[in-house]
């Protein structure tokens, strides 16, 4: 509600098009590139540790030919669509898909380092010190991030309360 009119204010009718424009390709490629990472993670594990199956031993074989990973990737672009019977607004469902991001970008890092770091998994492909060094940056920064959100969060809520 604040960016359109300073948008239009300072570029003119322009601003307002080109401020949606931008917010919707954001969006966009946003949703529609974790969609598909979240679609071959899923379907990965599920292959891999729930189903064994000879369909991930199909070397060569594009992800979107498992089924699994069709439908996952159905389930996370239609089932935010119930959202247009309520009365939330897009900002809301930003801020919590941030939020919610920030809080698994710890155990999703944590699990990335343990992966790339080991010599059995990765053979001569392992990450070397400095990776691994940036991966603990990033873990102990997003831990930090996440207490603080969290903190605030409940001095929001106490607050509110009283």
């Amino acid at each position: 509600e604040d960016l359109t009119p300073i948008f239009s204010e300072v570029l003119g009718p322009g601003g307002r098009i080109m401020l949606g424009v931008t917010l919707w390709t954001v969006v966009f490629t946003s949703y529609l590139g974790s969609s598909t990472a979240y679609g071959i993670l899923f379907s990965d594990i599920y292959y891999r540790f729930v189903r064994r199956s000879t369909v991930i031993d199909r070397k060569g074989e594009a992800a979107g030919k498992m089924p699994a990973y069709r439908w996952v990737v159905l389930y996370i672009f239609l089932s935010p669509l119930y959202v247009f019977l309520t009365d939330w607004t897009p900002v809301g469902i930003v801020l919590m898909k941030v939020a919610f991001n920030l809080v698994l970008l710890a155990p999703v890092t944590m699990t990335i380092l343990w992966l790339t770091a080991s010599k059995k998994i990765m053979g001569n492909h392992a990450n070397g010190w400095s990776t691994n060094g940036v991966l603990i940056l990033i873990v102990v920064t997003a831990l930090y991030l996440t207490y603080q959100g969290g903190l605030e969060l409940l001095a929001t809520f106490e607050g509110g309360a009283s």
